[in-house]
């Protein structure tokens, strides 16, 4: 698990409204200036922080566009973006409210679906 400056689950409410602090033409550059960074697997594998995954940058970036507004007056820096990045890895799961059998199997699920929409077939090589 993803090491995290938060001590407890955060609300995606919480998430969303630290996202939409800043308008998204501040908060998408400095999104798009670490994935470009960070441009292959073997790159976000070794941060140690576990912070800047492909998945956790695309949901800020599509919460920015999705629910932020341009009349925000807040510019986004760096540490914004760390601290977006790691409420995202601190977001509360709902499975963990489900009975115990049913917890890994959701976790699978989830983990999978974000995991392989930026993975490739077998790890390696081209699509």
């Amino acid at each position: 698990m993803a090491r995290s400056f938060f001590r407890s689950p955060i609300t995606e409410h919480e998430y969303v409204q630290r996202v939409r602090r800043h308008p998204p033409s501040s908060l998408l550059p400095p999104i798009a200036n670490v994935s470009s960074q960070w441009p292959t697997k073997t790159d976000w594998v070794r941060d140690l922080s576990g912070l800047y995954r492909p998945w956790g940058l695309a949901d800020a970036a599509w919460m920015s566009l999705v629910r932020g507004n341009e009349h925000r007056q807040r510019k986004a820096t760096d540490a914004d973006l760390t601290e977006i990045l790691a409420q995202y890895t601190a977001l509360d799961d709902p499975l963990r409210h489900l009975p115990v059998g049913e917890r890994l199997e959701g976790y699978l699920l989830r983990v999978a679906g974000q995991a392989l929409r930026h993975g490739r077939r077998g790890g390696e090589g081209p699509p």
